[in-house]
Order: structure tokens, then C-alpha cells, then sequence
């Protein structure tokens, strides 16, 4: 999976929602998303709305956390115009839904425009007494009336995303990521691969984008060793979420008679590559979790902390060194 190195993605967001932009910042870090955020990029002395004004560039894609401080915000009424002075909406913006605005509300537009021209008569009332030159609040309070009633009709007609629930892949195919293999994994394998910050999602990811495009593969047939491994050539795979992890079967085709095979990982609590990669080959371990292992691993954790034990015997310290995964290695051949 890639991206154009040409590409920006700028995240548009009310400083008062900035729990929930840490969070999606977060998540497009796993994803190796490049996200471009005031906090952090914008340069020493470089004006915020020359920094906002990246949102009408032509490589610019927008994320926005539309939110009931987002429509009532100078600022991200002014970046929700940049996307749409030279471009569409509909080309630039990615808007993400929080629970507590219903864009599709009768009265929401009249509410906002309600909220804008009175904001816009007290600043002219400002003016007219003389408190000073309040020329740029009332060209901002103008760019938000005009812009607001075609935002709200784009957000009800728009693909979106809702704060609580994201389509991952869909997310990932709007910022025109380049996938190199069809959509296999389901909602409830996104919702896992994001669910712990703990799992490599982008590994993951490339693992899949790997069996895709190989020559053939070579996989342990059983765990812990990396011997006797044999070469298949890559038909298919399939995902699913079990009650400890992912379950992954693949299918295979044997080298010498083209015989079909199936070969299924249960438990998977993790996929890792190694860091040699080369042009001809990558490399993956695949971490199972072994339910027997883990439930000898559970009983030690659990006495020790029942008894306030501080010093495991030397069976037990075995026990909580070795873990309970099995390790699986998957080499991909180009």
C-alpha cells in the first residue's frame, strides 16, 4: 500500500475538539498517514492562515472533524472555503461525523446562518462604535455565511464517516491510497487491526499486499521452527476475527501436480516483517496465540497476584518467559 509521496493530508478540526484530533492523528499514524496539523507544522513565524490556505492546494486532501465548534469556528469555516473556492468539496474533503451534531436535522442550516449574522451584526455594531478596525473579522464572518449553507448541503449528500464507527478501507481509498490487492479484509478485521495500539496494522497490511504480488511463498508447517519449510504458489486468502485474534487461511497451490491446499493460522495476535526486505523477497512472522500455553500462562499471572507471591518458582518464571505464541514464518518470494 502507498501513497503519493506528492500528496498532503491536512487535518481541519475546532481547537476545542482536540481530544478527537489527537485520536484520528494517532490512527493515521498507524496507518502511516503524513498527517499536516497546526499544532505541530506550522512553521516558526509563518502566518495560521497562510498555514490553512495548503487546503485549496491541488495535492491537498482534507480530513475533517465536523462538529457543532467546527461549523461555529473562523478558522475551519475559512479551510472549508479554501476547499471550495477552487475545487469541490466532493474532491478534496474527507469529513468525519461526531455523534453530537445530526447534519440531516431540518433546522440545522438555519440554526448556523441564525449564529452567523448575528455574530456578523455585532461585529459591525463593534465597528460603527469605533473599537477599532474589525475589517478582517468581517470578511471572515462573510466567507463563513457564504460558504456555510453549501457546506451543510455537501456533509448531507457526502460519503462520510462517523467519529464511531470509520471504514477504514474506505478512509484509505478516499485519500487515494494505492492498494495492491482486492479488499479481503472485513469491517470486523479493520475494527481489530485498529482496536489495540499494540498490533503492527501497517505490517499487516503490506503482508497482504505481498502474497498478492509473489512468485510463490514458502511457510513454516510448524511453529517455532523454521525448518522443512516448503514452496507454495499464493491462490487466495481469507480473514476473520476469532475471540483471541485473526484467523487467517490461505490457499495454496502445490509446485509439483498443482494440487490445492488449505493452510489456516488461528489466533493471530500480531503479524511482524522482519527488516531484511530485498527486491526479490520479504519476510513475516506470524505470532499464535497457543490457547493451552495461554491458559498455564494465566494461572501463574493469576496466583502470583493472588498470593502477592513476588518471587516465581524457576517452573513459572519458565512459563512467563517463553508467553504463550506460537511463531510461524511466511517468506514471500518476488
Amino acid at each position: 500500500m502507498a501513497l503519493d509521496n506528492s500528496k498532503i493530508v491536512f487535518l481541519s478540526y475546532s481547537r476545542k475538539d482536540n481530544k478527537l484530533a489527537e485520536e484520528i492523528d494517532a490512527l493515521c499514524s498507524r496507518l502511516s498517514i503524513p498527517i499536516q496539523r497546526d499544532i505541530r507544522d506550522i512553521k516558526y513565524k509563518q502566518s495560521i492562515r497562510q498555514f490553512m490556505k495548503q487546503t485549496a492546494d491541488e495535492n491537498t486532501k482534507v480530513i475533517a472533524i465536523i462538529s457543532p465548534n467546527y461549523l461555529k469556528s473562523v478558522n475551519c469555516m475559512y479551510e472549508a472555503y479554501q476547499c471550495s473556492e477552487n475545487w469541490s468539496f466532493q474532491n478534496k474533503m474527507i469529513p468525519i461525523i461526531t455523534s453530537d451534531i445530526d447534519i440531516h436535522r431540518v433546522s440545522i442550516k438555519k440554526e448556523y446562518i441564525t449564529y452567523w449574522e448575528q455574530r456578523y451584526k455585532t461585529i459591525l455594531y463593534y465597528e460603527e462604535q469605533q473599537f477599532g478596525s474589525y475589517k478582517n473579522e468581517i470578511e471572515d464572518t462573510q466567507i463563513a455565511l457564504d460558504t456555510l449553507g453549501k457546506f451543510i448541503d455537501y456533509l448531507r449528500d457526502s460519503v462520510q464517516f462517523t467519529y464511531e464507527k470509520i471504514d477504514y478501507f474506505k478512509l484509505l481509498s478516499a485519500l487515494e491510497y494505492e492498494f495492491k490487492y482486492p479488499s479481503v479484509l472485513t469491517d470486523e478485521c479493520w475494527n481489530w487491526l485498529m482496536s489495540d495500539s499494540g498490533i503492527k496494522c501497517l505490517d499487516i497490511i503490506e503482508f497482504i499486499g505481498d502474497l498478492y504480488r509473489s512468485r510463490n511463498i514458502e511457510i513454516s508447517q510448524f511453529p517455532n521452527i523454521p525448518t522443512n519449510e516448503r514452496r507454495y504458489f499464493f491462490k487466495n486468502i481469507e480473514c476473520y476475527v476469532t475471540e483471541l485474534g485473526l484467523t487467517i487461511v490461505l490457499k495454496l497451490v502445490e509446485r509439483n501436480d498443482d494440487k490445492e491446499i488449505v493452510m489456516q493460522y488461528s489466533d493471530i495476535s500480531d503479524i511482524e516483517e522482519s527488516d531484511y526486505r530485498s527486491e526479490i523477497h520479504s519476510k513475516y512472522y506470524f505470532y499464535s496465540i497457543n490457547r493451552d500455553k495461554k491458559r498455564i500462562y494465566d494461572r501463574v499471572q493469576k496466583k502470583l497476584k493472588l498470593f502477592n507471591q513476588a518471587e516465581p518458582s524457576d517452573k513459572e518464571q519458565e512459563v512467563l518467559y517463553e508467553g504463550y505464541n506460537d511463531v510461524y514464518r511466511l517468506i514471500v518470494h518476488y
